[in-house]
């Protein structure tokens, strides 16, 4: 019940008729973040988390994927998002939100949050970040997933590069308890492609191949 009642306030309309952008994103926000909760099932059929279903048809409608990558590079910049509001977003969170999304397929969709999420791992050199290894690590495997799904790897080095030393540097610290910082490491530095990635919709046929 309360799933459909956030389903149905997307539909909410300003006074002139026209969708309130910042409302709908926070919906799509609480409904992505459900990902890592357990779905009722019955005995002929495997677990699932919620991640896996999910709302993708909306989120893809909604261009939830941008909105999140653009909500990310403000938060960066410790700017608001929308830009018309007083709406701030501490980084964590919305790397939290991120990693989730990637864990559960989504990976592909996220890829312009790539550079988003190596700011936040090289941000943890200056000491600035809220939970920095938390965040950092939840990057870190964010990060990995987008660049084993993006099928662009040499973009996502130049990107790197334009980040800069620190995020190589933060890798090398989480590389030894992180094994995605030590993929990254391996993606940036020896130049080695990441390793296969399934996406939602391969996620989804596995799943339905398990319950029969």
């Amino acid at each position: 019940a309360k799933v459909e009642s956030l389903l149905r306030a997307t539909r909410y309309r300003s006074a002139d008729g026209a969708p309130v952008k910042q409302h709908i994103f926070l919906v799509c926000m609480l409904l992505a973040n459900l990902c890592d909760l357990n779905m009722p099932v019955t005995s002929d059929m495997s677990s699932a988390t919620f991640g896996y279903v999910g709302f993708s048809a909306m989120w893809r409608s909604e261009d939830f994927f941008i909105s999140l990558a653009l909500a990310t590079a403000a938060a960066v910049r410790r700017e608001p998002w929308p830009p018309d509001t007083e709406m701030r977003w501490p980084p964590w969170k919305l790397v939290q939100t991120v990693e989730r999304l990637a864990r559960h397929g989504y990976a592909a969709e996220l890829r312009l949050c790539a550079t988003s999420l190596m700011s936040v791992v090289a941000e943890t050199s200056q000491g600035t970040l809220e939970h920095p290894v938390r965040t950092s690590r939840l990057a870190a495997e964010a990060l990995r997933a987008i660049a084993a799904a993006a099928n662009d790897t040499d973009a996502l080095r130049t990107e790197a590069e334009f980040v800069g030393p620190a995020l190589l540097e933060v890798l090398r610290q989480l590389a030894d308890e992180t094994p995605a910082a030590e993929d990254l490491l391996d993606l940036f530095q020896a130049n080695r492609d990441p390793l296969p990635y399934m996406m939602h919709s391969d996620l989804i046929a596995s799943m339905k191949q398990q319950c029969w």
